[in-house]
This record gives C-alpha cells, structure tokens and sequence, in this order.
C-alpha cells in the first residue's frame, strides 16, 4: 500500500498534464452545496445530480470532494488527493477478498498489480467520477462476498456500495441492474434461505433509489437527453433490429482482449503512450484466472467474478466502449490476474523457491511501477502532441492559476481575456481558482468579422487564433508578452492587445452580408412531405439534421446572426406550437404567415439552462385560428447585439 500511495500521491499535479473541467466542476459544486445548505440551485435537498453545460445527470462527486475542499481549500491536490484516497481503499479491499475469499497465497500483492495496471494508473491519478464508480464497485463485491459466506447482514453494506457504485457515474445505473439481476439467479436458492435479511435489504434498496426516483420526478427530461445526445442506438431513426446489433456490438467491444491487451491510438488523453489498459504480460495469468473460474464455477465467488466482467460491458452498451464507461472490468481483471498467478506459485512445492518468487514478485512489480511513474512524470507531458480542447487541454494549471494571476499581480489595473476554444467550460476552472473579476473568459474570433466594442485589456490566444489574427483584415494586434508554450516547445498562448484595422467597417460590412445570406433548400421530412426552408449558413452539419427527429444530430449557423431559419410548407397546416432544442441558452422568436403572406402569428419566449426541460424549448401558438403556410424563426442569445457574430447550436426542431 505505501508503494501504491507514493506512486499516486508523488507529483500528482503535474501527471496527467491536464486539469479538467470535469475534476475542477466537482469542488466547484461542492462548495456551492455547503454554502446552498445541501440544496441544489432549484432548492432540493441534497442532491444526488449536478448540473452539466446541456443537462442534469447523476453525481455524488460533491459530496466525496466536501471534507477536502473544508480542509484544504480549491487546490488540485485536495481534488486528486480525495480521488487517491479512494482509489487506496480499493486496492486494499481486493486484498481482502483475495485474503477471505479465495485464499490467494499472494494476497498481498495485489495493490502492486492493481496499481501498474496503465489505465488504473492514469485514472486514479485524476478525479474523474469514473474512478469513484470502480472503487465503490469494489467494496460492493466484498461485501456481497462476506454475505454470501454466511455474514448475512454485510448484504446491508452491499446495497450501500451498490447505490454509491450507481450514481457516481452514468454508467453505473445499467452496470449495477445488470450486476444485481445476474447474482440474484445465480444465487437464488441461497437468497430464498435468507428470505428476510434480503427482504430488509430490498426495503433499504428502494430507500436508497429514492434519489433517483426524485430526479426522474424533478428533471423528467434530463435522463433522455443525457442518453440522446450520447447514445446514437436511443436517439437514431433505424430499425430495432440495426439497433440490437449496435448495442451487442458496443457490450461485446468492451470485453474483447483488442480492447484491454492492444493499445489504441484514440482518446489519447485517456491512455498511457503505447500501454494497453491491462498490461500485456498479465494476459496468461487473466486467461488462467477466467479458466479457473469457470473450473470452480459452484463457487460463489467464482461466479461473482464471471457476473462482475459480464456486467462490466454494460456501462458502455448504449454507446461505445470506452475506458472510463468500462471502468469497473478493472476489479474482475485484478482479481483473476493474482488468482491465476497465485494458482501457479502454488504448483511449487519448494519453500524457498517460493519465498524467492515472492521476493522477485514484489521487487519486480516495485520496480516496475516506479520506472511507471517516472516515465510518465518525466516523459508524460510529451507522448503527444495535440494539448488543444480534443487532445490534452494544456493550461487550467499553466494559464488560469500560474500565469495570469502573476501577470494581474504586475498590472492590477488592467483586464485580461482567455481564449475559451481550448478547453470543456473552463468557466468551472475560473470559479475553481477563485479567479479575480478582471479576469474572464472571451475569444477574439467574434471580433474578426463584428465592428463591435472592444473591451478594454489584453487577450490570451491559442496558437490557432493567433494564426487568424495574423490573416485578419479585421483586427490589428500587438504581442506584449512572450509565446507561452507547450511541453514540446511549441507556442500554445499569446499575449496581444487589438485593435481595429482602418478598413474595419468596410470588411465588417462583407462579412455582414456573407453572413446573412439566406440559402435555399428543399427537404423531405421523415414523414415524406417537401419543404421548403430558407436558412443562414452553418458550419457543421446541414439542413436536414434539424428536422430529421434525432437529436443526437447538431447543426451550427456558422454566425449570422440572429440565426433565421425560414420553413415553407406544401400545403397550409395547423400548428399548435413548435419544440426546438438548443445546446445554450437562446431566445426564440417565431413569426407565422397565412397562404397570402400576411403575418397571423408573432410569439417569443426565452430558454434558461435552470428550466426543468433544458434543452428544449417549447412555445406554444396561442390563439393561433388559422392555417400556417410558412414559419420564420430567429434564435437569438439574451444580451447579444444582431450585429455580434454568434455560433447558435441547434439540436432539433420539431412542430406539431
């Protein structure tokens, strides 16, 4: 356990390189719940779900990041330090159950195999609520053990960690169903015996579910919309038969040895450069660990390890496999590694050769995992070379606590601006570092094509806004500090004030018209009727995903703005109202025309991210007597003038 925690604990800020949102929002929510009262932002008493950029979803994150957040304030070490702390408690109950349950000879290894397995190296390293949901997983398996070996009463505790195991992440939900419905027949007869202990322990589970059932009470929109917008098999217009395929293809991906035992240049900041999840060399023994299971399948917690890796896929069924979705596969894959290299250290009869495979064992895998930890401290910061918002997201620690508080510490008059293209709502990791109200968040790109005012200040730009400032007829600029760079040496901010170029206006206004310009297009919706709509132009996607009923779809007005969207249909039709959903905050303003082009209609109504049906906005045609021809609707951002150039996300729009 001391190896364990020194290889986590030892420079933990600076591995993994990055500092997301994710672990920043989880303090951030933590101290909003202390200083609320333990209530959300809508009054509910202490809460089992947190608030994201497009839904609510289920967490308990804040309460795990309370007691180091009281104790220590907003630092990195309190945020990963907490998630360390718990990752700890995990290896050591695997220990146990190989101690108790199985009587593995060299229990005691186990930290050290679990602690070197790559991905459980990197993830127990941050605060992702992925490795929350593993570490209670585990302690749910211990004391289901323990009440399977006639401690009945740990079944209590079972259902604790079980419900912890299930809102920590949102794949612990479908994990946990599927965990519970496998042991409850392959334990049946044993739970029939202790018809009343599981009697109680129902009860609590129904108690404890509660949350749950509050949050579906709450935010009925918000499971959907969080399974939509990920899950293509929920949200996509295709045959239940393609989608039965989709969702055995993504559970079986999860569970291949392709998937554990061969590293995969994807999703890199997830994975150690050119480590597999699992390590190689561990594969005979996880081999030799599943052969032995099913050896001694009456056993139950033999069973319970087989169950374990088959509810393992689960997490990621909906959408596709992915480490932290398949987070839990790490508890079984522990287990079988040190059984099936127990079972062949056993075979030795020879004390000493024993004891010396012992010594070898633990000098090995101690050695190993500090060569693990000083390449990735030393040489982590460069296997890759993408730091920008899909590759490492370099610079919460760099740029939002180190440089720009030092820079406001020389010039306290002035006001600084962070690009925000980098990074997931780094928002989150300003409050985080209690950053001072002359530092903000603001891109440059809305005044590349806007005559708008400029704030007073200087601009933090990525390298790729600086490389459009430099091609800008809009903009002039003026680096008044040195590059800030990368790991790889490679610029990553700038430091400029701007200003406006003299031919501003003239530019300005091309850009204006370009952006305005009103594209032609017919559609055929999915119920065969061809429309007519006349739209600004986008950036990603097209036409058609805003009318094809599938919300995982996105289209993006590439900045006309308000954005217009303009729908004529074949034949006038009664309409009681129109659903839109967006990814932000907007207002929405819909204009309707009878068949002579007169206007019958004009209604607006304004969408919050703390409404109950967020994204969705629904506006209904009140009074409306006749028959609609053509519909006009500009979406707009509150506090937005209509000469801004504003990127406006849509999901879906839907009349009826």
């Amino acid at each position: 356990m001391v190896v364990y925690l020194i290889t986590r604990f030892l420079y933990l800020e600076d591995y993994p390189i990055y500092f997301f949102t994710d672990e920043a929002a989880q303090q951030v929510r933590a101290r909003e719940l202390w200083l609320n009262g333990f209530r959300d932002d809508h009054g509910h008493w202490f809460p089992v779900t947190a608030q994201g950029p497009w839904f609510r979803f289920v967490s308990i994150a804040h309460y795990l990041q309370l007691p180091g957040w009281l104790l220590f304030g907003n630092t990195i070490y309190a945020v990963r330090g907490t998630s360390v702390l718990l990752g700890a408690t995990a290896a050591w109950v695997l220990a146990l159950i190989l101690k108790r349950h199985f009587h593995c000879g060299i229990w005691w290894i186990t930290p050290l195999i679990f602690g070197t397995m790559p991905s459980w190296f990197l993830h127990s390293r941050t605060a992702f609520e992925c490795v929350y949901m593993a570490v209670f997983y585990a302690w749910f398996c211990y004391f289901y053990l323990n009440y399977t070996s006639g401690h009945t009463r740990s079944l209590l505790l079972a259902v604790v960690f079980g419900a912890l195991t299930l809102y920590s992440y949102s794949a612990g939900p479908l994990i946990m169903l599927a965990t519970g419905c496998l042991l409850l027949i392959s334990d049946f007869k044993y739970h029939i015996k202790h018809a009343r202990i599981v009697g109680v322990a129902f009860a609590f589970c129904c108690l404890l579910m509660s949350g749950l059932l509050f949050f579906f009470i709450n935010y009925p929109d918000s499971p959907a919309q969080h399974a939509k917008m990920y899950s293509g098999v929920l949200s996509g217009n295709i045959p239940m038969t393609v989608k039965l395929q989709q969702v055995l293809h993504a559970y079986l991906g999860g569970l291949t040895p392709q998937f554990w035992f061969t590293w995969q240049p994807d999703n890199l900041r997830h994975q150690m450069l050119g480590l597999s999840h699992l390590l190689q060399i561990t594969a005979p023994f996880f081999f030799l660990g599943i052969v032995l299971c099913f050896w001694r399948i009456k056993t139950r917690g033999s069973r319970l390890i087989l169950i374990a890796i088959t509810a393992s896929g689960c997490g990621a069924a909906l959408v596709f496999p992915e480490i932290t979705r398949n987070m839990t596969f790490l508890i079984p894959a522990c287990l079988l590694i040190v059984i099936g290299l127990d079972f062949l250290i056993s075979r030795i009869r020879l004390p000493f050769v024993s004891r010396f495979l012992n010594y070898s064992l633990f000098s090995g895998i101690t050695t190993y995992a500090a060569f693990l930890t000083y390449d990735a401290l030393i040489n982590g910061p460069t296997w890759y070379d993408d730091y920008t918002l899909f590759g490492q997201q370099w610079g919460s620690k760099q740029i939002i606590r180190d440089y720009i508080p030092k820079y406001l510490s020389k010039h306290p008059d002035q006001h600084v601006f962070l690009a925000v293209e980098w990074a997931n709502s780094p928002d989150y990791i300003l409050k985080f570092f209690n950053s001072p109200p002359n530092f903000m968040l603001d891109d440059i790109d809305r005044y590349l094509s806007n005559l708008i005012e400029l704030p007073k200040g200087v601009f933090v730009v990525t390298a790729s806004q600086m490389q459009r400032l430099r091609e800008s007829k809009m903009l002039t600029y003026k680096e008044i500090e040195p590059p800030i760079y990368y790991p790889d040496g490679m610029p990553a901010f700038h430091v400029v004030t701007i200003q406006y170029s003299e031919n501003a206006l003239t530019v300005a206004e091309e850009f204006r018209l370009e952006r305005n310009r009103l594209i032609e297009e017919k559609i055929t919706t999915p119920t065969g009727e061809v429309w007519t709509v006349r739209h600004k132009a986008f950036d990603l996607g097209e036409v058609i995903n805003l009318f094809n009923q599938d919300f995982n779809d996105l289209a993006r007005g590439a900045g006309g703005y308000p954005f217009v969207v303009e729908v004529g249909f074949p034949n006038p039709k009664e309409l009681r109202g129109i659903e839109v959903a967006f990814s932000q905050e907007n207002t929405l303003t819909a204009i309707l025309k009878n068949k002579e082009g007169a206007e019958i209609g004009h209604y607006y109504k304004a969408l919050k991210i703390n409404a109950p049906k967020f994204p969705r906005l629904r506006l209904d045609f009140t009074d409306l007597k006749e028959k609609v021809s053509s519909v006009r609707l500009e979406l707009r951002e509150e506090q937005r003038a209509d000469s801004e150039t504003v990127l406006m996300h849509i999901h879906e729009i839907t009349f009826y």
